[in-house]
């Protein structure tokens, strides 16, 4: 039989072979190998099956056969062998959508900073270096003292964290009665704030008004002027210019001004008195005696606060009675000397202004005689012994044992 061609497929495995022409018959091989088959142009060696003849062409050459096959495949007129290793394969890489080592996860075009799985196909995380959806903030570290903390929250005031360089402290809260205030800056004096051992804070450092930058209340003696304060010397003398009660020093306020005043009248008056420019100061004792009667207690303890009051330098001392008020006096150093004993409980004898002056012991007591010895009963005489046990007291220009009742008057003073 002649024919116009052959044509050769692999249908589910099956090869049919369709002969066109006068008689032309249609047979099906199921022997035949099953793989598909590549198509090439007429005459170009097609790729056969198992090398079978697949009938004879009019010039009588065999159109098939084995070596048809290798033919198409040796001049690469065949098909394409997908194992040629002349083709490169694709390399993975993140963002392709397929997860591959060391890829923690790969969204494809959903990978994002801010998404689930990053650009770098890494699992978002707090410290990643990315700022994600219930981040404040993502600094890529575990730090807790920068602006970003470890995790991932903005760092304030209160959190318990020292920011450094911003925050001197930080202890948890928002307390301003503790050792770290709101602002986490360090409790201190003058921040406005008082906490233990502070007793005032007005947050200021100024010593002019009523808390101190000390953190205390101003206080006469602090030694800073406040309102109603004349001075503050910070110091408690009464000695000098100004007076623990914060006033300028001045004749008559009771205390001696040393360098500046002699006395002070504000004394006790019945001890000394001082003239009216503190100058002159007459320390002073005055008893009234009763005769046949004992001294009262009180006569003998005012003459001793007496000559405890007396100065060192007394230049005058005097005595009168009721009987006498004109009196004796002694003035210049004997008057010094004589005081001083009776101020010291010392014993002397002097000649003074016509007189003779005697201070010294009388049964145990200190005594002043003019014009007698020591412990006698001159009479008429001048005499005071307010601290003998008898009702020998003394008595001016009277009998000096037993003596009529009168008021005696003796003075230190200055000439």
């Amino acid at each position: 039989m002649g024919g116009t061609g052959r044509w050769r497929s692999g249908l589910g495995g099956w090869v049919a072979a369709l002969w066109l022409g006068t008689g032309c018959s249609v047979g099906v091989d199921t022997a035949l190998d099953p793989s598909p088959a590549t198509f090439g142009p007429e005459g170009s060696g097609e790729s056969g099956g198992s090398g079978e003849s697949g009938g004879a062409l009019e010039d009588g050459s065999d159109g098939g056969g084995t070596g048809g096959g290798d033919e198409g495949l040796d001049d690469g007129s065949g098909g394409e062998d997908p194992g040629d290793p002349g083709v490169d394969p694709v390399e993975p890489s993140c963002g392709d959508g397929v997860i591959t080592a060391p890829e923690q996860c790969d969204d494809g075009p959903g990978n994002s900073p801010a998404g689930t799985c990053t650009t770098q196909c890494t699992i978002a995380y707090c410290g990643d270096g990315f700022l994600h959806a219930t981040e404040a903030c993502d600094d890529g570290n575990p730090s807790d003292d920068d602006a970003c903390l470890s995790n991932c929250q903005i760092a304030t005031c209160g959190d318990g964290v020292v920011h450094e360089g911003v925050e001197l402290c930080d202890d948890g809260n928002l307390s301003d009665g503790d050792g770290c205030t709101s602002s986490c800056t360090l409790a201190s004096c003058g921040d406005g704030v008082v906490q233990a051992p502070e007793t005032c804070d007005d947050g200021n450092a100024s010593n002019a008004d009523g808390c101190l930058n000390t953190c205390v209340p101003a206080s006469c003696g602090d030694g800073f002027v406040q309102p109603p304060e004349a001075c503050d010397d910070g110091n408690v003398s009464d000695v000098d210019g100004c007076l623990t009660s914060c006033e300028h020093a001045s004749c008559g306020d009771g205390h001696v001004y040393q360098g500046v005043e002699e006395c002070d009248g504000g004394g006790d008056p019945t001890v000394y008195s001082c003239s009216n420019t503190c100058q002159d100061q007459l320390v002073w004792y005055e008893w009234s005696f009763s005769q046949f009667y004992l001294p009262s207690p009180m006569a003998c303890a005012d003459f001793t606060t007496w000559r405890s009051a007396l100065a060192d330098d007394h230049t005058s001392i005097h005595i009168e009675g009721t009987y006498d008020t004109g009196g004796r006096t002694c003035t210049g150093a004997a008057a010094t000397q004589l005081c001083n004993a009776l101020r010291l409980g010392g014993a002397t004898t002097v000649q003074c202004n016509g007189h003779t002056w005697h201070v010294g012991d009388c049964v145990g007591t200190m005594e002043v005689t003019v014009d007698g010895t020591g412990c006698d009963c001159a009479s008429p005489g001048y005499a005071l012994r307010p601290c003998v046990p008898y009702v020998d007291w003394g008595g001016v220009a009277t009998n000096t044992c037993s003596g009529p009742s009168q008021q005696i008057y003796i003075e230190c003073g200055f000439d």
